[in-house]
């Protein structure tokens, strides 16, 4: 097992849009249909503290957005137009409340590694 690979203690328990490329008879996109894709996949994951922090201010009141990042091993099924609906440890504890909004993705040498946030519109 690669260091990278036992570092990920954690399991992403992802969901995909089902209804992603349907329309209906106007072209409009209807409401999004997540369900659990697959099993949870194995993954690391760490609340991004600092600069990393986005704040809202709008009528007097200010929002702080939550962002996270996440590894996962090359070759998860994951894209950015799924989401995480929890990342829990290997007793099925949840770590990270979802849901959770796929930012970005990025390929590294020896793993995946995403963006995630919360306060996006679906």
């Amino acid at each position: 097992m690669s260091a990278v690979r036992s570092r990920m203690i954690m399991l992403a328990h992802v969901e995909r849009d089902m209804v992603a490329q349907a329309s209906d008879a106007w072209n409009a996109s209807p409401p999004p249909d997540y369900q659990s894709h697959g099993d949870p996949i194995p993954c690391y994951a760490w609340a991004v503290i600092g600069a990393g922090t986005d704040k809202r201010a709008d009528d007097g009141k200010t929002a702080a957005l939550e962002e996270f990042k996440m590894m996962t091993p090359l070759g998860a099924d994951i894209t950015v137009l799924d989401r995480i609906s929890k990342i829990t440890n290997r007793r099925d504890e949840e770590l990270f409340a979802g849901p959770l909004t796929i930012d970005a993705r990025q390929r590294m040498d020896t793993h995946l590694e995403f963006q995630l946030g919360r306060g996006r519109p679906v």
